[in-house]
């Protein structure tokens, strides 16, 4: 593949749409370059040879053309008609309604792709209009896909979806699957969570949006509040659920929803109407929905308000812990519309840790567990992906296997004499129950069809599409006789799913190594597509163990991590979200690495070296892991495994490691502390220390951004330092300070 995938070309006065392309382009991983110095004002041979260069590095040339486009013969020229004689592709995105030139309408011409909506109808490429046929809802996501785009910038022309078909042209085109928003894993299980390991309890408290009145009697009439729970069965236990939620608090979550909407968005001034409005075309939404078939009723639901994770005290397996408020579906649907009018004015949301959930706790009215279903067929793993159905929510787009939302009435765990089981006052929910029941109802599997010792739930993740959602994983494994085809045996079960018949629309049995390009084009989850890597992995297929990279199926690879060549990710490794490793790079059993940390060329990582966040590898870095390392016991014998004890090695959060430095094993180097090239380090390195030489000295102290820090004084305790650079203060323990005296160049 090229170095760069998308070249963006556009007029100077078009900066603004061009950054948005760069920024959604950006969001979903495809790299792009743009002239972001406006030199077109003054073309140069030099500068020419630039744009040539990189035109043929790309795999794509995307012109954003307007009436502008047709007045520069650099871009007519140098840009489009440079790419098409150089065999790139060029695909034209219309910025407005006006007649092209002769000359770019000549190289333009109808074998290249054209990528607005007005001219779909007129596209060479049906599988571009496939996917828009086949997405129904698109008037939906008119509205709905990427809220950074703002339509008041680009013009009366401009609507989201054509956004969203230029990325999907592209996404096709370089084989890319396309999935509606993002899934972000907050927390998985080495395995899968034994039922003590995870727990929900339902908090007395609960959030209710209320229908608007004007609209209630519409909606009573079109039986939206009808009690759907109590229709397949009655449950005995009702009453007193009904009671315990009758007696939750219901205004504290409300006003934090109003606290978050008056604290991050000052220019709406009017929380209370701004969240009143939501409420009344989020009705209007559900009335339009129910008159055409939609199958929507006001169930009760269960809003996440906290996870927990942590370890059994031995640390050999993972703990969660959820808990949760009451609520309802049209609450959720009313905070699903005020959370994508608030992204649509600025995006405040980002979470990528547990600690995070909290904070946007009203946010999320629903809690998931997913899961695809894995069916042994033979030599092969098949999962099973469904379409849903267009009369539910979710529906028309392929998701997962089964899915249900956790439920208070269907779920709470109960005791001995029939009566729910409370915990502190809180009442207790079965994840399990749900996982089950989601099996049961969705395609037709009950426990005892399933091999629980490779089934269960082992993730947790915050969905950000049209909506926040707290969604659990998991996964079922099916074993399926050889002699016969999958369909065959599946029809069945799947038929005698209750909810599947008129929740599923379509059903495809996919091996397991082949979903990626059975799924390049169309409209995937994230969620789905992100548990379809998850088992990659863990039934031994890894996507990205091909080519120059080897990762073991027993490790475990986070999410947005790039892979130069050769490079060897052993067993038991944990490589967390967003980093990168370079060329040549071996990493041994059991190594840990956090999240954002980037490794540079020619690195081994051994055994007993963990390296926290944001840490910095240089290229040629040695670690040791054996204080006494020998070939040979005394007695002549080979050493193994049993015959040394490995040290442990930590490089702190944000620490950097300069190129062709030692480390020696045993030593911790501490949080934003600098080690220089060709040091070798034989001592802990206190945080914020620059180390230096053979054996490493501390040379003085850093900031966050590497720059040296400056003596200031002591108070008590501490030392204040002070960057110039960053005009910041900083304290460093005198302890710490004190060890560096014989060698400070700068102090006191």
């Amino acid at each position: 593949m090229k170095r760069t995938q998308v070249f963006i070309s556009y007029s100077h006065e078009d900066i603004r749409i061009a950054e948005q392309f760069l920024l959604e382009l950006d969001r979903h991983h495809i790299s792009c370059w743009l002239d972001r110095e406006q030199l077109t004002k003054k073309v140069g041979t030099r500068y020419t040879e630039l744009i040539h260069s990189k035109i043929r590095e790309s795999e794509i040339l995307l012109l954003l053309y307007s009436e502008k486009v047709n007045r520069s013969e650099f871009i007519i020229r140098e840009e489009v008609g440079y790419a098409i004689r150089n065999g790139v592709s060029v695909f034209c995105f219309r910025l407005d309604e006006s007649p092209m030139c002769p000359e770019l309408q000549e190289l333009i011409q109808t074998r290249q792709w054209i990528c607005s909506f007005q001219d779909l109808a007129g596209m060479t490429s049906s599988s571009i209009a496939a996917t828009v046929r086949d997405e129904s809802r698109r008037t939906y996501l008119q509205s709905l896909i990427d809220d950074n785009i703002k339509p008041s910038y680009l013009g009366s022309n401009y609507n989201d979806i054509n956004l969203f078909l230029a990325r999907i042209a592209i996404q096709r085109h370089l084989g890319i699957p396309t999935t509606f928003g993002t899934y972000t894993q907050l927390e998985q299980s080495d395995g899968t969570y034994a039922e003590n390991e995870i727990s929900i309890r339902v908090l007395p408290k609960s959030m209710f949006l209320a229908v608007p009145e004007s609209r209630s009697g519409e909606l009573t009439a079109l039986g939206f509040f009808r009690k759907k729970d109590e229709d397949p069965e009655r449950h005995c236990h009702e009453e007193e659920i009904r009671k315990f939620i009758a007696s939750c608090e219901g205004e504290q979550l409300k006003n934090e929803l109003k606290s978050f909407i008056k604290k991050n968005y000052p220019e709406i001034g009017d929380a209370d109407r701004f969240i009143l409005k939501a409420a009344e075309d989020t009705a209007d939404i559900l009335i339009h929905d129910l008159k055409g078939g939609a199958k929507r009723f006001n169930g009760t639901m269960l809003g996440t308000y906290d996870v927990r994770i942590g370890r059994t005290p031995d640390e050999e397996r993972h703990l969660l812990a959820l808990d949760m408020y009451v609520s309802d579906y049209f609450t959720f649907r009313c905070t699903v519309e005020l959370y994508h009018r608030l992204r649509t004015i600025n995006n405040k949301f980002v979470i990528s840790r547990p600690d995070q959930i909290r904070k946007y706790a009203p946010f999320l009215c629903s809690l998931g567990t997913g899961g695809h279903v894995a069916i042994s067929h033979g030599s092969d793993t098949c999962l099973m992906w469904t379409k849903r159905d267009e009369t539910i929510s979710s529906g028309d787009i392929w998701h997962f296997s089964f899915d249900e939302t956790v439920s208070i009435l269907k779920d709470v765990v109960v005791g001995p004499d029939g009566k729910p089981v409370y915990s502190d006052g809180c009442l207790k929910v079965d994840p399990y129950s749900n996982f089950f029941r989601g099996l049961r109802e969705e395609v037709g599997l009950t426990r005892d069809m399933i091999d629980m010792s490779r089934s269960g739930i082992f993730e947790i993740g915050i969905i950000s599409s049209d909506r926040l959602e707290v969604e659990l994983l998991a996964y079922a494994s099916y074993d399926a006789n050889p002699s016969l085809g999958i369909e065959e045996q599946m029809f069945p079960i799947t038929e005698s799913a209750a909810d599947g018949k008129y929740e599923i629309s379509r059903i495809k049995y996919v091996p397991l190594q082949e979903c990626r390009e059975e799924f390049i084009g169309n409209l995937v989850t994230p969620e789905a597509y992100a548990l379809y890597q998850r088992m990659l992995s863990r039934f031994g297929q890894n996507e990205r163990a091909i080519g120059d990279v080897y990762i073991d199926p027993e490790a475990t690879v986070g999410k947005n991590v790039s892979f130069d060549p050769h490079v060897h990710i052993s067993a038991g490794c944990r490589i967390g979200n967003g980093c990168k490793i370079h060329r040549h790079v071996f990493i041994d059993e059991g190594v840990r690495i956090g999240n954002n940390v980037k490794i540079q060329n020619h690195n081994n990582i051994y055994s007993g070296v963990s390296i926290d966040d944001g840490a910095f590898v240089g290229p040629n870095v040695t670690f040791t892991n054996d204080r006494h390392p020998r070939s040979v016991n005394p007695d002549g014998s080979l050493k193994n495994g049993s015959d040394w004890t490995c040290s442990e090695t930590r490089i702190c959060r944000g620490a950097s490691l300069g190129g062709g430095c030692v480390i020696v094993c045993g030593v911790t180097v501490g949080e934003w502390a600098m080690v220089g090239a060709g040091s070798v380090v034989t001592k802990d390195v206190p945080a914020r220390a620059l180390v230096m030489g053979n054996p490493a000295r501390i040379r003085g102290w850093v900031s966050d951004s590497g720059y040296r820090l400056g003596f200031v004084g002591r108070e008590g305790d501490e030392v204040v330092m002070y960057s110039e650079e960053e005009g910041r203060h900083y304290r460093i323990p005198a302890s710490d300070y004190d060890i560096a005296k014989p060698c400070r160049t700068t102090g006191e």
